[in-house]
C-alpha cells in the first residue's frame, strides 16, 4: 500500500475544469495549496482569485484504498469537501469532485536547503555560548544568559544590577521567559498551569505585558478548547442515549400491545429530549467554532477536529 506521506507538500493548481470536461479558465489557476504532514492545509491564493468553498479548508485526511480520497475540513461540524485522487504521472494528481469539478495539480518542488532556516538566539540560551549572567531556578536548575540580549528584548529592566527580577522562579515559568525574551515567542506546546504561574510570578514586571497578553491568550484558548470538547461529548452522550433506550425495548410475547405502545410512547419522548439537548449543544458548538474558532492556533483547531471525528466515529454505542 502507497505511504499516505506521497501526497504530503506543496501544489499548484494548474487547471480547473467542470464536469462534464469543459474547458475554460476557471480563475483559481496558480493557487498553491500545501498538504503538511501534521495534517494542516495551508493555501496561497493570489489576490483577486475567485474564492472557492476549500479554500477555508485547513486540515485534511488521506484514505488510501483501491481508489485514494482527499478529505479536506473546515471550521464548520458539516464543511467538509472530499476529492477523489488519481495520478496520472509522478508530481500530477487529478482532483475529482463528483459532480463539481476536476482539478489539475502540480507538485511543486522546493528546494528548501537543510540551512534555510529562521535565525534564531535560542541556540544561545540552550548551549550557554558566551554568557556573562547566571539565572538560578527554585529548583537550582541554572540558566546561563547574555546581558546584552535581555537589554535588547526588555530595556525596562536593568539586568545587570542585582538582584535580577527572575531569581528563583520555577523552572518551568523562569524558561518560558527566558524562550519568550530569546525568541519574542512563546514556546511551544505552553501548558496551561505554566501560563497561570507565568502571569503570576512575570506578568506584572515592567516590559513584561506582551508576554502576559500571550499567556491569557493560551488560557482563552486551552478554555474555549474544553469547552468545544465538552459539547461534542454532551452531543455524543445524547446520541447513546437514544440507542440505549432503543436497545431497551421489550417486544418479547410476553407483552400485550399496550404494554408495548407505552414502552415505544416512553422511549419516544426520552429521545426527543435527547434530540433538543443534543440540538442545543449543537447550535452552541457551530457558534462557538464560528465566532470564536480564530482564538484557537491552527494545531489546536486540528487537534479539536480530530477529537470530535474519534467520537462519532465509535458511533453508535
Amino acid at each position: 500500500m502507497a505511504d499516505v506521506n506521497i501526497y504530503c507538500g506543496t501544489w499548484k493548481i494548474t487547471s480547473c475544469d467542470s464536469i462534464p470536461g469543459e474547458g475554460g479558465t476557471s480563475g483559481i489557476e496558480g493557487t498553491e495549496f500545501t498538504l503538511s504532514e501534521n495534517g494542516d492545509v495551508i493555501w496561497k491564493v493570489k489576490e483577486g482569485t475567485e474564492p472557492m468553498p476549500f479554500f477555508n479548508c485547513e486540515t485534511y485526511e488521506v484514505f488510501m484504498g483501491n481508489v485514494h480520497y482527499l478529505r479536506l475540513f473546515g471550521t464548520f461540524a458539516d464543511h467538509v469537501i472530499e476529492f477523489r485522487i488519481n495520478q496520472p504521472r509522478e508530481g500530477t494528481v487529478e482532483l475529482t469532485y463528483e459532480g463539481w469539478c476536476v482539478l489539475q495539480c502540480d507538485k511543486v518542488s522546493t528546494n528548501e536547503s537543510k540551512y534555510d532556516r529562521p535565525f534564531s538566539l535560542l541556540c544561545l540560551l540552550e548551549m550557554g555560548y558566551l554568557s556573562d549572567m547566571k539565572i538560578t531556578s527554585s529548583n537550582g536548575k541554572e540558566f546561563l544568559v547574555h546581558s546584552t540580549i535581555l537589554n535588547v528584548a526588555n530595556p525596562s529592566i536593568h539586568w545587570t544590577q542585582p538582584p535580577c527580577p527572575l531569581q528563583g522562579f520555577p523552572e518551568d515559568v523562569l524558561y518560558a521567559t527566558l524562550y519568550y525574551l530569546y525568541c519574542e515567542c512563546l514556546v511551544s506546546g505552553l501548558q496551561e498551569e505554566t501560563a497561570k504561574s507565568c502571569l503570576q510570578h512575570v506578568g506584572q514586571l515592567p516590559g513584561f505585558s506582551r508576554f502576559a497578553e500571550m499567556c491569557k491568550q493560551v488560557l482563552k484558548s486551552s478554555s474555549l478548547k474544553r469547552q468545544l470538547i465538552s459539547l461534542v461529548n454532551d452531543i455524543h452522550t445524547c446520541a447513546c442515549n437514544i440507542v440505549d433506550y432503543f436497545n431497551g425495548i421489550t417486544l418479547g410475547s410476553q407483552f400485550n400491545d399496550e404494554s408495548r405502545a407505552a414502552q415505544l410512547c416512553y422511549v419516544i419522548k426520552q429521545t426527543l429530549k435527547e434530540v433538543a439537548v443534543a440540538g442545543a449543544r449543537l447550535l452552541l458548538l457551530c457558534d462557538l467554532a464560528f465566532w470564536r474558532n480564530h482564538e484557537l492556533l491552527r494545531e489546536e483547531r486540528y487537534e479539536v477536529l480530530k477529537y470530535c471525528k474519534s467520537r462519532y466515529e465509535v458511533f453508535p454505542c
